[in-house]
């Protein structure tokens, strides 16, 4: 079984303007693995993706994430499992989110260097995606 590398963190008071969801790892296999998924939200119309279920994520604290394809761009909403958090995106934004998220499946990227990004920013909750923990 392979030893999980990207954490999914739910920090209450994680930015200024909203409580945060922080994903960070450094690792491009399992940063390829989220681009793909995401891809195929949009691109191949699946419904929903088990973001701590993809091979290398775990979520701290049984942290659960879920994007899921919808019409409307709500962001990412706490359900009323304390964490369980669901994010409801739009084909548009999920192309969108994709893109944000290329730089970090680049083979030549040098491992070991802190690099993050908000890919969501909109919703009761943020997102980071960040190779280490910190942004």
């Amino acid at each position: 079984m392979q030893e999980s590398v990207i954490t999914i963190e739910f920090i209450p008071d994680g930015s200024e303007d909203a409580p945060l969801l922080l994903i960070y790892g450094d690792d491009i296999p399992s940063a390829r693995e989220l681009f793909h998924s995401i891809r195929s939200l949009w691109s191949d119309g699946r419904a929903s993706i088990a973001i701590h279920d993809l091979q290398g994520f775990i979520g701290v604290g049984d942290v659960e994430l879920y994007f899921h394809l919808s019409d409307k761009n709500s962001g990412v909403i706490q359900s009323q499992e304390r964490f369980r958090f669901d994010c409801y995106l739009s084909a548009d934004m999920w192309e969108h989110v994709e893109g944000l998220l290329e730089p970090f499946c680049d083979r030549y990227y040098r491992s070991g260097e802190h690099r993050y990004q908000w890919i969501m920013d909109s919703g009761e909750i943020s997102v980071i995606y960040s190779t280490q923990r910190g942004w």
